[in-house]
């Protein structure tokens, strides 16, 4: 069995496929494929999680609760094991070809340490690997991520894109990529794909995978970008996407439903100059990988007017604390009387003895009440609810633990009295 390893990069329709496979999964082994569940869907995003060097902090370990050396090496050893498992089920199956498709493993996985565990782990699980790499020019990426990063909570502005140029950081080195992981996968392995010729990734794939004689269904297409106003909201109420190591709720506010009008874009100028300063690497990269020519590698400049709007992403900043406000005190209402309900459930549920769906109405409201307090208006209010939600989930518990007992208790006196019987018939 093989594995077709798809790596990213960001920003050339990674979202697009993953959904597209998790989407047709029940249908995926009847032509001889399957995509990996135990690695997470859509998005196979735990097996960067497992090439990520201990110690280092990652809000995607984060939202997998590891907060420590230790449950990262936890974690490493339960995908381990998954892994090995699903792919011993799927060549039971007769599948031929593994898929895994994950986007973190090229911009979070950037040194050698991160992929040479990939690689020993990987290996020695099929016949043959190939890794797919779709490369797109810089300043194109660069744009398309900032809205990205503007839902995670990085204000995006000239000095943002500037950042993003730090010598140190490889993100934006296609070259180096490549070599990277033909180091430790082999350059046979490696499958590198010009995304502005490929454009559609799902056609592409259909096509290596003998996936479009009949075609799979498609879903609806995910436009990912977003309005420059709506990066300027972003921007002015700077809400991070993790706060105290876990998920800011707050963030939940209507922008991927907001109109797109009018998308982020700067000048041609400053594009230019942005992607000139990776000449020297992609130069490199073509002479390599001939399956890139240069052309690949510059963008279609027609899409960057003689002014753009970058900077007037900035313009919102005074009213910021307001919009921000708004936003935390809507979500703090909406927690709010999500715990008045769920305590109104629990209450029901154990008038009824539903005791299983009590204590999770309990556990749930005590949840939500906890979001509220995050709001100072509800801060008293909530400790309350949580107060009586504690004790009311006490005396479900202690309910249920009766039940049970008394539940076992007739099971055994039946199995003794069943016993008996059966010795009786005997003597």
């Amino acid at each position: 069995m093989d594995l077709i390893l798809h790596i990213g990069c960001e920003k050339t329709g990674t979202t697009s496929i993953q959904n597209f496979l998790e989407h047709n999964s029940q249908a995926l082994p009847a032509r001889g494929a399957f995509y990996s569940k135990v690695l997470g869907r859509p998005n196979n995003r735990r097996l960067s999680l497992y090439g990520l060097e201990t110690g280092r902090t990652d809000e995607l370990l984060l939202q997998e609760g590891v907060r420590s050396p230790e449950e990262h090496d936890a974690l490493r050893r339960r995908i381990k094991i998954e892994l090995a498992t699903e792919v011993q089920n799927a060549r039971r199956r007769g599948v031929k070809k593994f898929i895994i498709s994950n986007e973190h493993l090229q911009s979070r996985c950037y040194k050698d340490e991160n992929v040479e565990p990939l690689r020993d782990l990987l290996v020695p699980l099929f016949d043959d690997i190939k890794v797919y790499v779709f490369l797109r020019p810089q300043i194109d990426v660069c744009l398309s991520l900032a809205s990205t990063m503007a839902r995670n909570g990085a204000v995006v502005s000239r000095r943002w894109m500037d950042d993003l140029l730090k010598p140190k950081l490889l993100y934006f080195d296609l070259h180096a990529l490549m070599e990277r992981w033909s180091k430790f996968f082999g350059r046979d392995a490696m499958v590198p794909v010009p995304f502005k010729r490929c454009k559609d990734i799902i056609a592409y794939f259909e096509q290596e995978l003998n996936f479009s004689d009949p075609p799979l269904p498609r879903q609806k297409s995910y436009n990912e970008a977003l309005d420059y106003r709506v990066i300027a909201m972003c921007n002015a109420m700077q809400m991070k996407n993790i706060e105290n190591s876990e998920l800011n709720q707050s963030r939940r506010f209507y922008i991927n439903d907001l109109p797109v009008e009018e998308r982020l874009s700067i000048d041609r100028a400053s594009a230019q100059a942005f992607q000139q300063r990776f000449a020297e690497t992609n130069a490199a990269l073509c002479a390599e990988w001939p399956q890139i020519q240069p052309d690949d590698m510059v963008p279609d400049w027609n899409r960057y007017p003689e002014e753009g709007n970058i900077d007037r992403l900035m313009g919102l900043m005074e009213f910021g604390p307001f919009l921000r406000y708004i936003v935390e005190r809507f979500n703090g209402e909406c927690w709010w009387h999500q715990a008045r309900w769920a305590a109104a459930a629990a209450e029901r549920e154990a008038m009824a003895a539903r005791l299983d769906s009590g204590i999770r109405a309990a556990e749930y409201g005590i949840k939500a009440a906890k979001q509220a307090m995050k709001q100072e208006i509800y801060v008293q209010k909530a400790e309350r609810m949580i107060e009586n939600l504690e004790l009311r989930l006490i005396r479900l518990r202690r309910r249920k633990e009766r039940e049970d007992a008394e539940a076992a208790a007739a099971m055994e006196a039946e199995r003794l009295e069943e016993q008996a019987s059966k010795v009786d018939a005997i003597l």
